[in-house]
């Protein structure tokens, strides 16, 4: 993890955007307003817009009659005056002809001028129109709703000419109000007419001469009908035949009542060519299902053969395209090939059930009797698997007993088969100490040599283990109990350890007996006091009023009096720092260099021998990246934490650090602590080696507080 801190760039790019601008170009305008602002963000700037703080008020805004220069032309409302209408008689529409101009409406005018009698209230647009000869609705045209439509009606028949219309608000003379006659100066010709023979429509129909005179049609083959050349008589002209519908009149045997044949020749005129019932036809009959088998019920007459039709009436199932002639026989109670014949019946059956004998009704047949048919009848069935069909207790069903007979049909008897029922359960005894193996069991008809009856041997390879063996110190199980040597607690034999409860490498004289050292064990007894691991035989003896190297005597070598109250001139103290740091670190005690030491990686430790009075422990840390150093460490004095950092390291300036590489150091190097908070300090906290922090060690580390990344540290304490 590395810090930078950025905060330096931050506060300088803020200060370059505070800058004022200079006179020119982007200055600062007199006014207060640079050149170049637009504070309303209408796209001109302050010093061309008149108003800079509305939006709707720039140079190229549209002038409103509102009494503001929008366009910031300097005047106001010109050119927008609004043209107002007098409404003299207060019908909401004014007079075209009397306007006036303004911002405000004028009272007694109107925005419109389309009232086109304005001084009469009744008349204005959208007005009811009223048969009055006035033009109400002001549209132009007079009475032209609420008005009756007439039409003139010249010849006196009492149907008017549609071409002739007018409105009127009353029929008058000469007038109809209708529009049905088809000539107005003839009064024999009106709807309802008779239709007489004299070339004009009298009725109205828009036909002349209808129904009053005869279609001929000309008759060239002189067979009856004519073709497709007609005239119109009072009686038919020579050639010419009242019956019409003569398709080819070339032909005299063609025509409506000649008899069709398979000719290839519309022979009837009916516009179908040799269809069915043409007096020459063959039969043929429908193949419903496309199987090539037509249904003898279903002819077809045709002169060629149709689609979905054939030759043959074969067919017993024209619905099934499975059931033909041709067709297999199968078991499905249908007569599948058409032979009169179903299912088992027919001799041509195919795909039948294979059936079995079972004489002794044991559900298994005999593979010497078969049968086939279509379903199982009593006394068969569709297995063939039975080796004895005379008794029901022999079948593959059942079981394997020692009876000398195969039971089970699997040709293995007795004991020779794997799944005989009923025998002996019996177990390997391959080491011969009476229990057997529970992993190769058999059965047996009678009891063999080399077979138990019990499973519980947990290794047959070895006589000395069995459930009645005692368990030693052997790694095995030997009494099978699934315990082994000091798991098991009925375990024999094995070693005697001691306890070292102060953990110092000897035991005092609490003892116990195991296969293997118990953890906080020792082969040894020779602790004389097992409470302090700085007592034992490897001890070095000090001045403390104690048997230190258990020898039996104590402060030996130092100036004791006789009250055993210690009285030494000089007691040495075993000093060890167990340090690490970030990313290099180097120590000093008392102004001598110890090591240099690198990384988080390792916990180092430098032992020394100090006699009583202060002393200084100091340290150097640095960061290659110059980013962050730091530094982890605890004291302990005679094997006791007495100093962690944190608590009384105390953490000063780098200003001196030159004097660092030096032998001794100058204590006026060191100045003031470094201003790291508590959060600094928690962020790195759990990173670090679990050696050291369960020790209790705390962390000194630095930030860069002073922009180097470089840390240094001092612990000055007393030895009594």
């Amino acid at each position: 993890m590395r810090l930078h801190n950025a905060l330096p760039l931050l506060l300088l790019s803020l200060a370059a955007c505070r800058t004022p601008a200079k006179d020119g170009v982007g200055g600062v305008l007199g006014d207060g307003l640079q050149s170049g602002e637009d504070n309303d963000g209408d796209g001109f700037p302050a010093d061309e817009d008149c108003n800079d703080s509305d939006a709707a008020i720039n140079g190229g805004a549209v002038e409103l009659c509102d009494g503001i220069d929008n366009d910031c032309d300097g005047e106001i409302d010109e050119d927008v005056d609004q043209l107002w209408y007098a409404d003299t008689d207060g019908d909401g529409f004014g007079d075209p002809e009397a306007t006036t101009a303004g911002c405000e409406q004028p009272e007694g005018a109107v925005p419109n001028g389309s009232d086109c009698d304005d001084a009469d209230p009744a008349i204005f647009p959208g007005a009811e129109e009223l048969c009055d000869g006035r033009d109400n609705d002001c549209d132009g045209t007079l009475d032209d709703d609420g008005t009756l439509t007439a039409y003139l009606d010249q010849d006196g028949d009492g149907y008017g000419d549609p071409a002739a219309l007018v409105e009127v608000c009353a029929l008058g003379p000469g007038q109809v109000d209708n529009n049905e006659d088809c000539d107005d100066e003839e009064p024999a010709a009106f709807p309802g007419n008779a239709e007489v023979c004299d070339e004009a429509d009298n009725d109205c129909d828009g036909l002349i001469d209808e129904d009053v005179t005869t279609v001929y049609w000309a008759d060239l083959d002189g067979d009856g009908f004519g073709g497709l050349t007609a005239t119109e008589a009072c009686a038919p002209p020579a050639g010419y035949a009242e019956a019409e519908g003569d398709c080819d009149d070339s032909v005299a045997e063609v025509n409506p009542e000649a008899d069709e044949r398979c000719n290839g020749t519309d022979d009837d005129c009916d516009g179908d060519i040799d269809e069915p019932d043409a007096i020459d036809t063959l039969t043929f009959y429908t193949d419903a299902d496309s199987d090539g088998s037509g249904d003898p019920l279903r002819p077809v007459q045709a002169c060629t053969l149709p689609a979905g039709a054939v030759a043959n009436d074969r067919d017993c199932n024209d619905a099934a395209a499975a059931v033909n002639p041709g067709a297999a026989e199968v078991c499905n109670g249908i007569d599948d090939d058409c032979d009169a014949v179903i299912d088992a019946a027919d001799p041509s059956l195919s795909g039948g059930l294979t059936v079995y004998a079972d004489a002794d009704r044991d559900g298994y047949g005999d593979p010497s009797r078969p049968s086939t048919t279509c379903s199982a009848t009593a006394g068969t069935v569709s297995n063939a698997s039975d080796c004895d069909d005379t008794r029901t207790a022999v079948s593959p069903g059942a079981t394997e007993v020692c009876n000398g007979i195969d039971d089970d049909c699997d040709a293995s008897i007795d004991a020779s088969d794997p799944s005989l029922s009923g025998g002996l359960s019996l177990y390997a005894d391959a080491d011969g100490d009476g229990f057997g193996d529970a992993s190769r069991p058999s059965t047996t008809c009678s009891p063999t040599a080399g077979l138990v009856s019990n499973s519980t041997d947990c290794d047959d390879t070895r006589v000395s283990v069995s459930p009645i063996a005692a368990e030693v110190c052997d790694s095995r199980d030997n009494d099978c109990d699934r315990l082994i040597d000091d798991a098991d607690p009925g375990r024999v034999g094995g070693s005697t350890f001691y306890t070292d409860a102060d953990r110092d490498g000897y035991g005092g004289p609490s003892a116990r007996t195991a296969c293997v050292a118990p953890a906080g064990t020792v082969s040894g007894s020779t602790d004389c006091d097992d409470g302090l691991a700085a007592v034992n035989p490897g001890a070095a003896e000090v001045c403390n009023a104690l048997d230190d190297d258990c020898d039996g005597l104590y402060d030996e070598g130092y100036d004791a009096d006789a009250d055993l109250i210690p009285d030494c001139e000089e007691i040495n103290y075993t000093v060890e720092i167990l340090a690490t740091g970030d990313d290099n670190w180097r120590g000093y005690i008392d102004g001598s260099p110890t090591a240099t030491y690198s990384g988080w990686s390792t916990v180092d430790t430098v032992t020394v021998t100090l006699n009583s009075g202060d002393h200084t422990f100091a340290a150097y840390a640095w960061d290659t990246g110059a980013a962050i150093a730091g530094f982890l460490a605890v004291v302990k004095v005679n094997g006791v934490v007495s100093y962690k950092t944190g608590t009384d390291f105390v953490m000063v300036d780098n200003t001196s650090a030159a004097g660092w590489y030096l032998p001794t150091y100058d204590d006026s190097a060191w100045g003031t602590p470094l201003p790291c908070s508590a959060a600094d300090v928690s962020s790195y906290w759990g990173s670090q080696p679990a050696s050291l922090l369960s020790t209790g060690a705390r962390w000194i580390w630095h930030t860069g507080c002073t922009g180097l990344g470089d840390s240094y540290y001092r612990l000055n304490f007393t030895l009594p």
